[in-house]
């Protein structure tokens, strides 16, 4: 990566590890700020530590490659081309400031580009930190990535960062719009129209970060209702301007003449750069949720062990509590990873799963039964590096239950759809207790034998058919159980009756399932007006189609809602229904 502000003679090794060091900086000085802002996906005020950990141990990676002992690096360094994602150029070839490829060390070029991106990003997926954490190992393995095919340059950065953006929504099980994915995405977007020297294209896509870093409230109502950005999203903001300053502009994504490389123009002091607490151009919004800094209660267990009855047992959230579960994974196949993925879906949320290489990952979930999850994990493939942490118990949304004397079944395949009909109060295992009497929810499935068990009890109960899973959370959406039982299920029925759906791909294998499909089907649906849009899918569906399909949306109709739930099990492969 290479621009005439850069200094005279800096290799792109040397441009990388001059950004990477002021990037660990200014998280640094940033991280109480960018912890203030995080509410999502839940509010531990640890984003921006997680952050500045990660970025830190992916500059500690460096020692290795001789670039990593003093500001600027060694000049031919050879070492520690093992530390990445294993697809970087062989040694001795190095990368001169042009891009251009040669032989042999001590070139005065500085350390090899290949080299340094490869450390960096093997130190961030081995060394990530929660969720943010796991997401920034995936934007340096995609720098890594372009770095091995030995050039970096100006049109480098747009390669960089749409591959960044694939990297990442693979990684997540659920991308949601208004978190990072959607600032890195519009940097990418205007790295990829930009002209002109790094510098620009750098300038270009981190003024575009920072607009839709402040359009994020927009996007995500827990952002909105706490009158926050994106913790994420404000942390890769800094990313860039921590390059456009290393690349010569003054420090404020302005432009200059190279003073940003440790000159007069270096990083701002904590409170002196655009968007400070207000997350980067947010017109002053003001700073909402915790304040608590890195403060987890560590619950330890040993990586290298089974996971037994008793590290079950320890490993087991309380009532109401979650666990933060982090680990290194390798399988023996790339399928090991899709199954881990699979069970992860299944046991918790919040589910990143970084890839390093092609049969290994680094692994977050949030589960309230870490136990289960580990003891699965271990019979898929080799468990290292496993870290918990306990998470601040929260209750944002509580989960409705039916009133005394009534219950609420839904019949749903297990799987991640039971989750989802659970956190919105439904009992999902037909030998629950329903108490006197009860109302069933068919999903489209058969009720004969639940109905044939009821009225041997004789209990009182009615049933709404509501033909498919999202008519079932539609009925669910309007439940009270609060009010009269009759009416309750006048209501609910009602919503079923009301909501307009389609399922897609009834074989379940998702052919023809993709994003213009899904996307026209929903605008089809839209059509006689909606407010709310229900999206089940299988892992038929690849994720990276769900979330090219809720940016669309986003922009043609940005007054409706869409909710995009993972739903393995499901006969169909992606189910809709809009209200």
């Amino acid at each position: 990566m290479s621009d005439a502000g850069a200094g005279v003679g800096a290799g792109a090794g040397d441009v990388v590890v001059r950004w990477a060091r002021r990037a660990a900086r200014d998280l640094e000085h940033r991280k109480d700020e960018i912890n203030r802002l995080n509410v999502f996906p839940i509010p531990d005020s640890d984003t921006g530590a997680n952050l500045s950990a990660t970025m830190a141990a992916a500059v500690d990676a460096l020692a290795g490659t001789g670039a990593g002992t003093r500001e600027g690096g060694g000049a031919g360094a050879r070492a520690g081309a093992g530390a990445g994602t294993g697809e970087g150029p062989g040694a001795g070839e190095t990368v001169d400031a042009g891009g251009g490829t040669g032989t042999g060390g001590g070139t005065g070029q500085g350390p090899d580009v290949a080299v340094v991106t490869a450390a960096l990003a093997g130190g961030a997926v081995r060394g990530a930190r929660g969720n943010s954490g796991t997401v920034l190992g995936q934007v340096l393995r995609a720098l890594a990535d372009v770095a091995s095919t030995g050039e970096l340059g100006a049109g480098s950065l747009a390669r960089i960062m749409t591959t960044a953006v694939r990297y990442v929504t693979e990684a997540l099980s659920t991308p949601v719009e208004g978190t990072a994915l959607t600032v890195l995405r519009a940097a990418a977007d205007a790295a990829t129209d930009a002209r002109g020297p790094a510098v620009d294209v750098a300038r270009a896509a981190a003024d575009a970060a920072r607009a839709a870093l402040a359009r994020t409230p927009d996007l995500l109502p827990v952002l909105r209702e706490a009158g926050v950005v994106d913790a994420g999203g404000r942390g890769f903001v800094v990313l860039l301007d921590a390059l456009v300053e290393t690349l010569g502009g003054d420090g404020d994504g302005r432009g200059g003449d190279g003073a940003g490389l440790g000159g007069a123009g270096g990083a701002a002091s904590d409170g002196d750069t655009p968007g400070g607490a207000a997350g980067a151009g947010s017109a002053g919004a003001p700073v909402g949720g915790p304040t608590r800094d890195d403060a987890h209660a560590h619950a330890h267990v040993h990586a290298d062990a089974p996971a037994d009855a008793d590290a079950h047992a320890r490993t087991h959230a309380p009532a109401g509590a979650e666990l933060e579960v982090m680990f290194h994974f390798r399988g023996e196949t790339a399928a090991a990873l899709d199954d881990l993925r699979r069970m992860m879906d299944g046991r918790g949320h919040s589910v990143v799963l970084g890839r390093d290489t092609a049969t290994s990952a680094t692994v977050h979930v949030h589960t309230g039964d870490a136990g289960a999850l580990i003891e699965d994990a271990f019979a898929l493939g080799t468990v290292s590096d496993l870290r918990i942490e306990a998470l601040p118990s929260t209750s944002p949304t509580p989960r409705r239950r039916p009133g005394p004397g009534a219950g609420l079944l839904a019949l749903v395949p297990a799987g991640p759809l039971r989750d989802v009909f659970a956190e919105a109060g439904a009992e999902t295992d037909a030998d629950a207790e329903l108490g006197e009497r009860c109302v069933v929810l068919t999903n489209g499935r058969d009720a004969t034998p639940v109905i044939d068990h009821l009225e041997a009890d004789r209990r009182q109960f009615s049933v709404i058919d509501t033909e498919c899973y999202v008519g079932g959370l539609a009925a669910l959406a309007v439940h009270d159980a609060t009010n009269d039982w009759q009416d309750d299920v006048e209501d609910m029925a009602d919503a079923v009756a009301s909501q307009r759906w389609t399922s897609i791909s009834c074989d379940g294998d998702g052919a023809g399932v993709d994003a213009g499909t899904l996307a026209r089907r929903i605008r089809d649906l839209l059509e006689s007006g909606g407010e709310l849009v229900t999206l089940l899918y299988t892992s038929a569906v690849p994720a990276e189609t769900v979330a090219d399909v809720q940016r669309a949306l986003a922009e043609d109709a940005p007054g409706v809602e869409i909710h995009a739930y993972r739903a393995d099990g499901m006969e169909c492969a992606v189910q809709i229904g809009v209200e």
